[in-house]
């Protein structure tokens, strides 16, 4: 979503570890990012501010929410924080791997451990923008691939995406359209969007 957040805060308990504040343009060429546990699943944030306010307890403030394509949640107390750097790389294996049980290993000398394969990093971005005008639901594609940088022109809004309305009893069966606009089903209550990967798997659902 790539949207500051000004009213909340993460207070991390770190023995022996230490964060550091940056200016906003840091921020904003990627600096200070973090997974964050939530409820809906890991959440790429990013934070302007950190202080110390207790022994090995930090306060992080300013951030910036939903990076890398995430989606934001609430975080509970006890939740874990990952910080990102260059010595992190996303796993890439085949779609034979999804759903599978697979043994991981990060170094010759760790324990290994057992963990199915997701690939939740390779799902399409959420969509954003979505609005209702005239009697046409539209909305803008997002992605690893399209510009984020407002000096530099808007990406071409092409893909394929399911739709879905709420007619009172719950989403519907969904539709596939190939371009980033739907006709509004008359007595809708609301209506969700996502994108579909070149894999054929549906992203994460956008609702209005």
């Amino acid at each position: 979503m790539g949207r500051w957040d000004r009213a909340n805060a993460l207070d991390v308990y770190c023995p022996g570890g230490e964060f550091a504040s940056l200016p906003e343009d840091r921020v904003l060429s990627g600096s200070n990012a973090a997974l964050l546990e939530t409820a809906t699943g890991w959440e790429c944030v990013q934070f302007e501010r950190a202080d110390l306010i207790a022994p090995d307890t930090w306060r992080l403030t300013r951030l910036l929410r939903g990076q890398r394509g995430s989606v934001p949640g609430d975080a509970a107390i006890g939740a874990r924080l990952v910080m990102l750097d260059a010595a992190v790389a996303r796993a890439r294996l085949g779609g034979e791997a999804y759903g599978a049980e697979l043994v991981w290993q990060a170094r010759a000398d760790d324990i290994p451990q057992t963990a199915m394969f997701e690939d939740r990093a390779g799902l399409p971005w959420p969509v954003t923008h979505l609005r209702v005008q005239d009697g046409q639901l539209s909305w803008t594609r997002r992605g690893s691939d399209v510009p984020e940088s407002w000096a530099m022109p808007e990406a071409e809004n092409v893909g394929r995406f399911a739709v879905a309305f709420d007619m009172g009893a719950g989403f519907g069966a969904q539709t596939v359209v190939e371009a980033p606009f739907a006709d509004w089903v008359e007595g809708a209550n609301a209506a969700r969007v996502a994108e579909i990967g070149p894999d054929g798997r549906t992203g994460f659902w956008t609702v209005i």
